[in-house]
């Protein structure tokens, strides 16, 4: 009866150990665009430069239709990385946003070495020089 107790106990004990913590896994990060009208953000340019470059080494450009949500819209570009910096140009409004310094936080999830899972998320980046410390890219107009 003793061992059958100290089996029950350790299960529990050892067996807690490796259950998955909710953890929500950011799957993009999308733009989100404050003070425009559908009209303005019917053409958003993202362009991705080499970081520290002062945005004159592209690497990539983009070109999107913003999606109108409650009280905002959002374009779908999802591949922020640390090591860019970026441009978003918002052509019918002529505006330029500088989205440069981006830092990340690294976020584990799960308790288990087996279940662990790893990611990096946003946590800060600065539009045309001022921070925000946030997990969205936030633009306003």
């Amino acid at each position: 009866m003793r061992n059958l107790l100290i089996v029950a106990l350790a299960t529990v004990i050892f067996g807690s150990c490796c259950t998955k913590e909710d953890c929500v896994v950011n799957e993009g990060t999308k733009v989100k665009l404050y003070g425009f009208s559908s009209n303005e953000v019917d053409s958003v340019e993202v362009k991705a430069y080499l970081k520290n470059t002062v945005l004159t080494s592209i690497t990539d450009s983009f070109m999107y239709k913003a999606t109108a949500e409650s009280d905002y819209h959002t374009i779908p570009y999802s591949s922020f990385v640390q090591d860019r910096d970026y441009m978003v140009i918002v052509h019918q409004a002529s505006k330029e946003y500088k989205i440069t310094n981006i830092g990340t936080e690294e976020i584990t999830c799960g308790s288990c070495k087996s279940d662990r899972t790893v990611y990096e998320d946003i946590s800060y980046y600065y539009v045309n020089g001022s921070i925000n410390r946030s997990k969205e890219i936030v633009i306003n107009k």
